[in-house]
Parts: structure tokens; C-alpha cells; sequence
């Protein structure tokens, strides 16, 4: 099972349909002689308890997904480097033509590892951080096949996520230091202490909903930054048994992160 950030989308309903999302995402990546199996979405009905039922199945083993913030789009990202946006309302409907109905983009070279929607309703953009070190930029309301822009990092992109106003961005990769992306510039902030950095690959970056403070998790500790100064104020950390975080989430109070 692989970490699909679904956290915005666990506490709605899908539009228009009573069908609450309480896992969405099992997703086959078990190997084979032929590689990576295909990825299955499913879905528990509020009346009908914890047995799932298929909303869509995609030709790709999937390494990420997400949802839209008014849970009307779900983006997701495979093996191949391909970025599948669906239509989130039509899902439990006919799961079969789902992803025929889908907008593919396939602008990266390698594994799509993060994706993230604008979250300002006026701005439909999606952003996704692949294995090729590159972050890429969707528009949404165009009809164009590819990203409208691209940021270039030097590391593998694992994962990324949008201030809650929009303008800049944290990303974390490969390398042991969280960055920091202003959206119109691209210009990339760091840490100016080296004692603020990770000692190990970052594996997930996420605001706390004010956007006052973000949070980092990779192999070595959790991480809790300033988000106007960009320091550490604090080391939590390695999860039990010395095992690498993977993802993190701030509760909607705000209070110190899940992982």
C-alpha cells in the first residue's frame, strides 16, 4: 500500500453521491515478471461498512494521489511519470470509463512521487514532483496537453505542497534539506543552519493550516519549522523502532503533527 496523501478528502462526501471516503487508494504494487500490476481505487458506502468496492482502475501501478480541495477533481500520479486528472464525481458511478475520461499528462521523464492542487478555488492549477527532479505545473482550464511551467530542482522530488495562500511552496527531496519555492520565481529558499536540516532524505513536507509553520519527516526525525523564518524550533525525533516517516498531517486545529 503506498502513502496517497488523501487526508484533504477523508473527511468529505464525494460530490453529489453519499459515499464517504474511508479508503481510497489500496494500490497494487506487488512485483511480477511483467513489473508493477495496475492501480485499483475503492471506496466503503456510508451504509454499507468497511467492504470495498472498485471506483476506478488505471493501466499504472499509481505512487501518488490526491484530491482537490472542493473534492471535485482527483489527480493522480504512476510509475511511468504520468499525471491522470479525473472528474472525482463521476467515480463511483461508472469506475470502468473513468480513466478514458481522464486528462493524461505526460510531461515527466520518471515516478511521479507528490501532487498538489492551488488552493484557491480562482486558481485550478495542479503541481506534481517526479524522480527527475522536476516540479511541473498544470492549468487546469486550458486545453493544453502539457505542463504550463516547470521548476527545476537537483534532487528527486518525493514531496510537495502548497502554502495555504498560494505563493510559495514547500518541497522536500532526496536531499537532506527542506526547500522553500516562491510560485512566481522559483527562487528557492533554504536553511541558513546546517544543524536544521535533516541527516537523511526528506520523505514529506506539509503546512500547518494558518501556514505559520510547516512540518518535514524523512529517515532520521519529524522536523517543526518557523514558516516566516524558515528555522527548525524543534526535533521530534525517529518514529519507533528507528523505522523512516513517510507522510505527516497538521489536525485542522493546528495542533503538533500526525505521522
Amino acid at each position: 500500500v503506498i502513502d496517497l496523501a488523501l487526508h484533504r478528502a477523508l473527511h468529505r462526501a464525494l460530490h453529489g453521491n453519499q459515499v464517504t471516503v474511508r479508503l481510497f487508494g489500496m494500490v497494487g504494487v506487488a512485483m511480477s515478471g511483467a513489473g508493477r500490476s495496475p492501480a485499483t481505487f475503492a471506496a466503503s458506502s456510508q451504509q454499507a461498512g468497511p467492504s470495498l468496492r472498485p471506483l476506478v482502475s488505471l493501466p499504472h501501478a499509481a505512487a501518488t494521489a490526491v484530491f482537490s480541495r472542493d473534492a471535485t477533481r482527483l489527480a493522480v500520479g504512476a510509475d511511468d511519470g504520468h499525471v491522470a486528472v479525473l472528474d472525482a464525481s463521476a467515480l463511483p458511478v461508472a469506475h470502468a470509463d473513468a480513466f478514458s475520461a481522464a486528462r493524461v499528462y505526460k510531461d515527466h521523464l520518471s515516478r511521479v512521487n507528490a501532487l498538489d492542487f492551488h488552493p484557491q478555488a480562482s486558481t485550478p492549477v495542479l503541481i506534481s514532483g517526479s524522480e527527475d527532479a522536476t516540479l511541473r505545473f498544470y492549468d487546469l482550464s486550458s486545453a493544453a496537453p502539457s505542463a504550463l511551467r516547470q521548476c527545476s530542482d537537483t534532487h528527486a522530488v518525493s514531496s510537495v505542497e502548497f502554502h495555504p495562500l498560494g505563493g510559495h511552496m514547500l518541497v522536500g527531496t532526496s536531499h537532506p534539506a527542506v526547500r522553500l519555492y516562491d510560485v512566481a520565481t522559483f527562487k528557492c529558499y533554504l536553511s541558513a543552519s546546517p544543524l536544521d536540516h535533516h541527516t537523511a532524505p526528506v520523505t514529506g513536507v506539509r503546512w500547518a493550516p494558518s501556514g505559520k509553520a510547516y512540518a518535514s519527516c524523512g529517515g532520521d526525525a519529524v522536523k517543526l519549522w518557523d514558516g516566516v523564518s524558515g528555522r527548525c524550533v524543534k526535533t521530534l525525533g525517529a518514529a519507533p523502532l528507528g523505522a523512516p516517516v513517510y507522510s505527516l498531517l497538521f489536525p485542522p486545529s493546528g495542533e503538533p503533527p500526525l505521522t
